[in-house]
């Protein structure tokens, strides 16, 4: 282990906790800290619950941040905020896990509720991973975790470490949107006057995971756009919207340009609503698009590889709703047929009735009730 690193394992399990103990000398407030702990804005679940707690009488909110990607010094100060901000608050939400967060000796009186950033059960995570046992330091006190379904309980609870009655199939709160018809409405013509090229086409939204890890993730090897786009024959126009994580953006390829659009500035719920298809290969989106009960099909190239390296919690080509394509021209033929409205329908909603029972357009409102009666 490098200096750097015990270093870094000295302020987290030493320096912070000592921190937050003194902060927490205060006494607690009916205050709901809204803690991101990747991104520099609020985003997904937390976004929800806290235009929810706003409404709420005699409760204040603020928002906390510790994943702006700042080092050194400016990234300690952002912790010792961060400390202050929760160290006095009735409610944390969360949707990340975090080493720092895990690391603090939270007051009794404070609640964490995790709402994790991904619905359903997929890719293997946390303590679930090979090896996984030292994931543990992320997640280890929770009050609540909330899931998609019943289904999908003791995989959260291997994940994360948790026992049982932490994690509770209350719904997740960003799908409470996809029961809407006037947000549904009003983020397909979003897309679609953002980009004019679709006009009179259907859209395929792919939305690929990244390759390697969060640090240094890359898009995956794409299809022949090229061939896809004369086999298409202009019926159609891909959205393409990369990972989170990936920041270097994919090229369009020659004799694509008007075939394959990169995306940016859009919300995925609003490009899933637009979606008439939607292809990917392992994100969890399928979960959420799932609602919408409309055709998937997964570009798998690298199937054994990444099921080798991450694992799956099912069987992946039974798992999936949708037919799985090992090259550009078994791709091009489950586009054509999802678009042409040939799909299997009954697996779709075998599938969404086995990973999202729990959402049915009122998560938040069940997620809000149960911390008022039991946390």
């Amino acid at each position: 282990m490098n200096i750097r690193t015990w270093a870094k394992r000295i302020l987290i399990r030493g320096f912070l906790p000592v921190w937050y103990r003194i902060a927490a000398r205060r006494p607690v407030r009916q205050k709901a800290v809204f803690l991101e702990v990747r991104y520099p804005k609020i985003t997904d679940n937390l976004r929800i619950l806290r235009r929810a707690y706003r409404g709420r009488k005699g409760w204040l909110t603020e928002d906390a941040f510790l994943g702006a990607g700042d080092k050194g010094p400016s990234c300690l100060l952002r912790c010792l905020r961060v400390i202050w901000q929760i160290a006095d608050a009735k409610l944390i939400f969360v949707d990340e896990s975090s080493n720092v967060l895990a690391a603090l000796p939270v007051r009794n009186d404070s609640r964490i509720i995790q709402t994790w950033h991904a619905c359903g059960a997929f890719k293997r995570w946390g303590c679930a991973l090979p090896g996984g046992e030292e994931a543990a330091e992320y997640y280890r006190r929770y009050d609540l975790v909330t899931v998609s379904a019943p289904e999908v309980v003791p995989k959260y609870q291997e994940s994360m470490n948790q026992p049982d009655g932490v994690v509770v199939p209350l719904g997740v709160s960003r799908t409470d949107r996809f029961f809407s018809p006037m947000y549904r409405r009003r983020a397909t013509e979003r897309v679609r006057r953002k980009y004019p090229q679709t006009a009179g086409r259907k859209i395929v939204l792919y939305a690929p995971t990244f390759r390697g890890n969060v640090a240094r993730a890359q898009n995956p090897s794409l299809p022949d756009l090229a061939r896809m786009a004369e086999m298409l024959q202009g019926d159609c126009v891909i959205l393409y919207q990369s990972h989170p994580a990936v920041r270097q953006p994919s090229p369009v390829p020659a004799g694509a340009e008007n075939f394959f659009l990169p995306v940016s500035g859009m919300t995925t719920e609003d490009l899933l609503c637009a979606a008439d298809l939607v292809i990917t290969d392992y994100s969890s989106l399928i979960f959420e698009y799932s609602l919408l009960n409309r055709p998937m099909a997964f570009y798998a190239y690298d199937l054994e590889e990444y099921a080798e390296g991450r694992g799956f919690y099912y069987p992946y080509e039974s798992f999936v709703p949708g037919p799985v394509c090992r090259n550009t021209d078994e791709l091009t033929a489950a586009v054509r047929a999802g678009l042409s409205g040939s799909w299997d329908r009954d697996r779709l909603a075998s599938f969404r009735e086995t990973f999202m029972s729990a959402c049915d357009g009122h998560s938040t409102r069940r997620i809000m009730k149960y911390i008022e009666e039991n946390l």
